[in-house]
């Protein structure tokens, strides 16, 4: 049933955030495929990796959540040449 319209979890708030991770790394891929060169290759990676760290259920999910675009949107940058590094603030 999932997937459909009898799956009554898939509309929960985390459901949807869930098909929204999973749109956001089809963009993610979608930009590298794009803008990929040997100078932004090893962010690429870093950036389609990104994505693993996407780990736990509830509040842990969504803690990782947070982390994870603030480290895909300073990426992204860098991966666009904008900035010079993303330095982990661990």
């Amino acid at each position: 049933l999932r997937g459909t319209a009898f799956d009554i979890f898939g509309y929960s708030e985390e459901r949807k955030l869930e098909r929204a991770d999973i749109e956001n790394y089809l963009a993610i891929v979608e930009a590298v495929k794009t803008g990929l060169t040997k100078e932004n290759y090893n962010v690429a990676l870093e950036l389609c990796e990104l994505p693993s760290g996407l780990k736990g259920y509830g509040p842990v999910k969504a803690a990782n959540r947070e982390k994870l675009t603030l480290q895909q949107a300073s990426l992204m940058k860098q991966f666009r040449g904008e900035v010079e590094k993303f330095k982990n603030a661990a």
